[in-house]
């Protein structure tokens, strides 16, 4: 309820902080959960797959306008970009948009959507960012597993051409365990072939995740 001894003007500015507020609130969706602690394959940095923030880490101001500058810039692409629940960017780039079957070079839009992620989180303080590939189930699972971590190693690549730091991004593959879409469709194999980026701020006296490849 808004007090009725409020100045018209007054009425009109907390009227409109309320609903930017409930506008927010209503663009974004729940956090999404990371995969509890899948193994990577062989070559991919230490620790879990999609690794795991630093100690003391939370969601900040920076990583919430970031979310906002990167949803305005990336829309339409098919780049997703959410929240996850241990509180870090988490940036998906569409496997039909990303990669040619079997192949591990960028595709030009992904290399767009990874020039407008550099400008907006490039200089995040205290940064780490965590890579991990993916493919889908055609071929051998030990060629999808070299390949995903390759998928993986050429986004990093593209970032620290870019301004990023190398210390501040490990990179994992998941091969092909990890489908969002059915291996048995075009459309579905072309879902699987993705690459997901999780950013998050450590403390200043944290050191950087140990990075690989």
């Amino acid at each position: 309820m808004i007090p009725a001894t409020l100045s018209p003007v007054s009425r009109l500015a907390l009227l409109s902080t309320v609903g930017a507020t409930l506008w927010l609130a209503g663009c974004h969706s729940a956090p999404r959960k990371v995969p509890d602690a899948p193994p990577a394959v062989e070559g991919s940095a230490p620790g879990p797959a999609y690794g795991k923030p630093a100690p003391g880490a939370g969601w900040s101001p920076t990583l919430q306008t970031a979310r906002g500058q990167l949803e305005s810039r990336l829309k339409g692409t098919g780049v997703t970009v959410d929240r996850s629940t241990d509180n870090r960017l988490w940036i998906t780039l569409p496997g039909d948009q990303s990669f040619e079957a079997n192949r591990s070079a960028l595709k030009p839009a992904a290399r767009s959507a990874l020039d407008q992620v550099a400008v907006v989180t490039g200089k995040i303080p205290n940064m780490d960012v965590r890579i991990v590939g993916h493919t889908d189930s055609k071929g051998s699972v030990a060629a999808n597993n070299a390949l995903s971590l390759d998928r993986a190693a050429s986004t990093r690549d593209w970032l620290v051409a870019r301004g990023f730091s190398p210390v501040r991004i490990a990179v994992a593959g998941r091969g092909a365990q990890d489908p969002v879409g059915s291996n048995d469709t075009d459309a579905g194999r072309a879902a699987n072939r993705r690459v997901e980026i999780l950013i998050g701020e450590r403390t200043a006296a944290t050191p950087p995740s140990p990075a690989a490849r």
